[in-house]
């Protein structure tokens, strides 16, 4: 180490691949439809079914969303504890 600038080093940045853009047309498809729904009390059933297949959909992506920050962090958070 020669100078302070050797101090702290990145070797490697994370690598993180998504796939989002090829599922956002249909994402989107599936978001247009459920908004362009008119909730009525023949059809509220297939509504609640669309929303609730949506709201799933959300929370499986929203847990692997969390999961690669975990994965992220945790190397991160051992260099906070030693700075």
């Amino acid at each position: 180490m020669n100078n302070k600038q050797d101090l702290i080093v990145v070797e490697q940045l994370p690598i993180i691949k998504t796939y989002l853009e090829k599922l956002s047309l249909e994402i989107k498809e599936k978001v247009d439809k459920a908004t362009s729904l008119i909730c009525t009390p023949e059809n509220y059933k297939e509504v609640k079914e669309v929303r609730a297949n949506l709201t799933k959909e959300f929370n499986e992506f929203e847990e692997q969303r969390k999961k690669v920050k975990t994965a992220i962090m945790e190397k991160y958070e051992e260099f906070e504890k030693i700075y």
